[in-house]
């Protein structure tokens, strides 16, 4: 299995759903505290813009969280569950460029923070989620 995502931010994430013709969501996120849960609930956003570098929107809240061009790799060994060959693992990891919500000091993202995750592809529908066992970093 992979390790999990690392990242030099604030915290982690434990879910990331959505499809690569879709949007990609990511929430359940550690780093939150009691106060600020309703405002960073889940991050969304366009999952092909995100190939290119892209933002990610902060549910209720409205804040963005802009990420430059991903690294993206692939491990030698596909960990995803399923049958060999129905789905395709890789890490893709990318710098935060600017975060809209500065004022408040409230969004767990800061510039220069990484954002990585461990993802797993479903080849046939193109459905994203996380590797089991690994966390977004953000």
């Amino acid at each position: 299995m992979a390790p999990a995502a690392q990242a030099n931010g604030n915290g982690t994430c434990n879910k990331l759903s959505g499809s690569v013709s879709g949007n990609t969501t990511i929430s359940n996120c550690a780093q939150l505290t009691k106060a600020t849960k309703k405002s960073y609930k889940s991050l969304s956003g366009v999952s092909t813009g995100l190939l290119g570098g892209g933002s990610l929107t902060w549910s209720n809240s409205g804040a963005t969280v802009t990420f430059g061009s991903p690294v993206v790799t692939q491990p030698a060994t596909d960990a995803c569950p399923g049958k060999a060959g129905t789905t395709t693992e890789f890490i893709a990891s990318a710098m935060i460029t600017a975060v809209s919500d500065t004022a408040t000091g409230n969004d767990p993202a800061h510039v220069g923070d990484t954002f990585s995750a461990t993802i797993c592809e479903t080849n046939k529908s193109g459905k994203l989620k996380l590797l089991p066992g690994t966390k977004v970093g953000i």
